[in-house]
Parts: C-alpha cells; sequence; structure tokens
C-alpha cells in the first residue's frame, strides 16, 4: 500500500510540461496590465489655426488606440492557451485514470480507505500544480521582461498571478480526483472504455489556426517592404522633423515658404513640407461638412453631409514625396498661403461618397463640421492611400489635406529628396531640427511594432497549437484503447495492418479538418478583420496563409495519432483483446 501511494506523488511530466506552458502563454500577456502599458513616441498634434472640434482625435490617441487593442486580443489568446491547457490536462489525466483505475479498485478492495486514497491524490495533485504555476509563471514573467525590452518605446509590466493561472491549477487538481470517482465500492469491476469526443481536440486546433494566422499576418506586415500605395517617403529620402519656435501664424508661414524656396533652389533637390506623421499616413480625425449637390441619401436628397475624415496639411511637393497622383485638378503651391482664398484637396474615397457624381473639385467643405466657418474650396482630388503607420487603419479613409502654408503648424515634417541640407536648414531662423532619419529608417520604425505584435501572437498561437496537438494524441490514445475489442475483432477477422492502420488515422485526419473549419468558420473571422480594422495593410483573409496553415494543423493532428496506430496495427488481435 505504501509503495502504491508513493507512486501515486510522482508528477506526470505531460501534465506539468501542459500547465507549465499554458500558465507561460497567459503570463507572458498578463504582465502588460491595461490602461497603456506599451506607448510609442508621440506625433505632435496637428494646429496652424485649424478650427478643430472637442471630438478632434489626434494621432498619438489613434496610434495608442491600436496598441491598447493589439494587446486586448493578445489577452484573449492567453485565456484561449489557459483554457486550451485545462482541456489537455483534463484528458491527460483521463488518461492516467484509465491506468490507474483498476489499481485503486484492487487497494479499495483490500482494505485502503477513501480518505487515504483521496489524500494520496490530492497530495499528487498540489505537486504537480505548484510546480508547474512555479515554472509557468516564471517562464512568462521572463517571456514579458524579454518583450518589454525589445518594444520600441516605453514599456512597463508587472507580475501578475491572473485568474487563468487558478483554473488550471484547478483543472490539475480536478483531474488528479479522475481515478477516484470510478471507484464506489470495494469491488474490482473492469470498466467499459468510452470513446472520447474528437470535438475537443478540433476546437483547439482550430483556436491555434486563427491565432497563427493571425500573427503571420502581422508579422509579415511588419517585416516586409512597404507595398506600392503605402504613405510613405522615398528610402532614399531625409525626414527632418521641425519645430517653428514663431508664433504668429504669418510669420510662420513666411519662414515655411522661404525655407522651401530655398530648398527649390538647390540642384537635384526636391523638398515636401507637410503636418508630422503625413508622410506615414497619420492625422487629426475631426468633422467635416461637404457640398454635396443634390446626393441621395437614404431617399432624401441631401445638400450638405457631415462625416469624420483625417486631415492633413501638405505643401506643393508632398503627393509626389508620398508616391500619391492627383487624378483631378490641382496641387497646391506657393500662392496658397494666408492670405489668399482657402483650399483643400480631398482623396478620391471622399469625392466618390460625399459629392454628387464624384465631381469635388470646385465645391466648397467646411472644416470642424461648422457651417457659419470660412468655406473651403476643394481644388484637386488625389488618389488613395493606405496608412504605413500602426493605428492608420483605425482613421476614416476620407481624407482631406489643407496647405501647409495656410495652417502651418508648431510642428512639422520635412521631406528632403536629394542631397541632404543640413547646414541651410539649422540656419534658419524660428525653426529648429528636433530629430532627422532616412526614409529607410523611417520605415524601420514605422514597422517595428506590427513587427512586435507579430512575434506575440505566433508565440502564443505556438503555445496553443502544442497544447492543442498534446491533447489531440492524448485523446486519441483513449480513443484507440476504447476500441480495443473493435480492433481485435477486426485482426480476428482478417483485417490487416494497413487496414487497422488506415482505420485508426482516418479520425485524426478527420479531427484536423474539422479544426480547420471551425477555424475558418468560428475563431477566425472574430479576430482577422479586427486585426485588419488596426494594423494597416491587412486583408481579413489571406487565402494562401490559411492554406499553408490548415496542411500543417492536418499533418500535425495525423502525426499525433500514428504512435497509438502504429502500435494497435503492430499488435496481434489477442494481443489487443488482452489489453
Amino acid at each position: 500500500m505504501r509503495l502504491v501511494l508513493a507512486s501515486q506523488w510522482r508528477p506526470t511530466a505531460s501534465i506539468l510540461l501542459a500547465a507549465a506552458m499554458a500558465a507561460a502563454a497567459f503570463t507572458a500577456v498578463a504582465s502588460f496590465p491595461q490602461p497603456s502599458p506599451l506607448q510609442l513616441a508621440g506625433t505632435a498634434a496637428l494646429d496652424g489655426g485649424i478650427p478643430f472640434t472637442q471630438l478632434a482625435v489626434p494621432p498619438t490617441a489613434t496610434v495608442q488606440r491600436a496598441v491598447d487593442q493589439l494587446l486586448d486580443w493578445l489577452l484573449i489568446i492567453g485565456w484561449a492557451a489557459a483554457l486550451v491547457g485545462a482541456a489537455t490536462i483534463l484528458a491527460l489525466w483521463a488518461v492516467q485514470s484509465s491506468a490507474r483505475g483498476v489499481d485503486l479498485s484492487i487497494h479499495r478492495a483490500v482494505g485502503a480507505s477513501r480518505r487515504l486514497l483521496l489524500g494520496g491524490a490530492l497530495g499528487e495533485g498540489f505537486g504537480v500544480a505548484a510546480l508547474a504555476v512555479l515554472i509557468g509563471i516564471a517562464a512568462g514573467s521572463a517571456a514579458a521582461a524579454a518583450g518589454a525590452r525589445a518594444w520600441p518605446g516605453q514599456a512597463h509590466w508587472s507580475l501578475r498571478i491572473a485568474t487563468a493561472v487558478i483554473v488550471l491549477a484547478g483543472a490539475v487538481l480536478v483531474g488528479a480526483l479522475f481515478p477516484l470517482w470510478s471507484i464506489r465500492s470495494r469491488r474490482v469491476a473492469e470498466r467499459v472504455p468510452i470513446p472520447p469526443p474528437l470535438s475537443i481536440p478540433a476546437a483547439q486546433l482550430g483556436a491555434s489556426l486563427a491565432i497563427l494566422v493571425a500573427g503571420s499576418m502581422v508579422a509579415s506586415r511588419g517585416r516586409a517592404a512597404l507595398t506600392p500605395g503605402v504613405e510613405r517617403p522615398a528610402p532614399a529620402a531625409t525626414v527632418y522633423r521641425l519645430e517653428a519656435t514663431l508664433s504668429p501664424l504669418a510669420e510662420r508661414s513666411d519662414r515655411y515658404r522661404e525655407l522651401l524656396d530655398h530648398l527649390r533652389g538647390v540642384p537635384n533637390v526636391s523638398a515636401s513640407l507637410a503636418s508630422p506623421g503625413a508622410h506615414q499616413g497619420l492625422g487629426t480625425v475631426d468633422e467635416l461638412i461637404t457640398d454635396c449637390g443634390q446626393c441621395l441619401v437614404g431617399g432624401i436628397i441631401l445638400k450638405w453631409r457631415r462625416l469624420r475624415a483625417t486631415y492633413h496639411t501638405a505643401s506643393a511637393d508632398t503627393f509626389e514625396a508620398r508616391g500619391a497622383h492627383l487624378t483631378e485638378g490641382r496641387g497646391f503651391s506657393a500662392a496658397d498661403r494666408i492670405g489668399a482664398a482657402p483650399v483643400a484637396i480631398v482623396n478620391r474615397y471622399l469625392a466618390d461618397r460625399y459629392f454628387e457624381r464624384g465631381k469635388a473639385v470646385g465645391r466648397e467643405v467646411f472644416l470642424g463640421g461648422r457651417m457659419g466657418g470660412t468655406p473651403y474650396r476643394v481644388v484637386g482630388i488625389v488618389e488613395d492611400g493606405r496608412p504605413a503607420a500602426l493605428g492608420g487603419g483605425l482613421e476614416p479613409l476620407e481624407t482631406i489635406y489643407l496647405s501647409t502654408l495656410q495652417h502651418p503648424g508648431s510642428a512639422a515634417e520635412l521631406v528632403v529628396t536629394g542631397p541632404a541640407p543640413d547646414g541651410s536648414i539649422a540656419n534658419f531662423t524660428g525653426i529648429r531640427v528636433k530629430d532627422r532619419l532616412l526614409g529607410a529608417d523611417l520605415a524601420q520604425r514605422t514597422r517595428q511594432p506590427l513587427w512586435w505584435f507579430g512575434r506575440a501572437f505566433l508565440l502564443e498561437g505556438a503555445a496553443v497549437l502544442a497544447l492543442a496537438l498534446l491533447g489531440t494524441s492524448t485523446l486519441m490514445l483513449l480513443w484507440v484503447k476504447s476500441l480495443e475489442s473493435e480492433l481485435a475483432i477486426r485482426r480476428s477477422v482478417g483485417a490487416r495492418r494497413r487496414d487497422i492502420l488506415g482505420f485508426v488515422l482516418r479520425p485524426a485526419v478527420r479531427t484536423g479538418l474539422f479544426g480547420v473549419a471551425i477555424g475558418l468558420v468560428f475563431f477566425g473571422p472574430a479576430i482577422w478583420p479586427e486585426l485588419a480594422r488596426v494594423a494597416p495593410g491587412l486583408e481579413s483573409l489571406e487565402p494562401p496563409l490559411v492554406a499553408r496553415y490548415a496542411a500543417l494543423l492536418v499533418t500535425t493532428a495525423t502525426i499525433s495519432a500514428l504512435v497509438p496506430a502504429v502500435r494497435a496495427a503492430r499488435a496481434s488481435a489477442i494481443a489487443i483483446a488482452a489489453g
């Protein structure tokens, strides 16, 4: 009796591994508590006399909102890892229960008390739970610390022993009692195995598919070169972040104009002066009213249309520097400065939806949604561009550009193509260079947060996949054991080994395919479109990526059932029947 109880104290390696892995996956993301534990360098707000309302959202707030939303998704995935881990733990205990049940029934029949058996089971459960939680928290905290160091900005994290860790420890303790539930008397009874439902591992595989695809989508956008149509300066361009020290708008406008005129006079040099973040697609979001004309909306003809739009300022060469082209009308010129008639340029998306027949050139718009304000005449339409910076996907697609010389901000972004004129810029009184970097470096800074989140999603998805495969292989072992009698009959009537092998492997393939279907129908549509809204340039569905991971899941699910299938195929009918 003492030897049997002592053997129950040995922790099971697979249960320990599953609990520790799930605890680590959750702790790593739960260690970044809200609000806003991850922050990026702020982008100066657009000013320059634009009549924004109190509902205006500056670019820094938009970027922070995107970071917080991605962190929320990581926390949800952490909970998924915890729940998948709990299901895997219970499945592993079920395997041990079938192996220990007969031994415990024998000891119960020869006089062992329920209290003694309960104490042994709880002792093993507490031991495994404590060790797994300690390992998981240590590994998760180390991962959180490494992630905080790799974040391209300020990061704050703190150790949190959250509810999910308690859930995992509870699953270990509950599973440790599985063998005792079958002991109801001192009689030794052989239990008939019941085939476990394979829908549980299918759901686990479906969750891992959605998470892995999401991680690859974000990571690929973070490490890939920016594609055409994305708003960004040329890699060889030099980007200067300027600060104007002159308060009067007219003086600030004159100084900006002098700077642009000077740079245009330098051979082989072109210059673009825009609002901060404009070359990455970041702007201030606020109200706008358009003179639509005769627009039919819900069966009603409306002349004035109210909307929320993304505001930028731009100079004459801004669109060329960003790789965008005017489709109608003209661009800004040096004449579009303070004192001249106020003008604006809108993108094609805004023109098509808020002007009659898309004819925006010549019509008027009112900034800040105020009809009593100064009307701005639309002089051009520019093609649509995709924001490059994180958070750009949360901004309205409707975009309006104002002249930098008519609304000279206290901060501006100067992009120079050609020889970098550092000395000449520094000589302009009233303008200070805060930062200088190449366009390629700016693109790298832009991609870093996406790459960070992509790796985090991939690591969490890998943890969920590992737990799902561990649970799948365990349930396949239970499934094969429950079919021992049927397998013995098949072998006795002449079934060949390859027939038995196929008989066992086919459910594993079906489980993998069912998991893929669950991921495509339930988990994927819940997360992929949301990520596409937050991270710029992502698609809500990328079929090649889904197909690649779907093949991986079906293959790994089949491999997880290979060991019990081979054992069943090699065993003789007598051996199978003997169990």
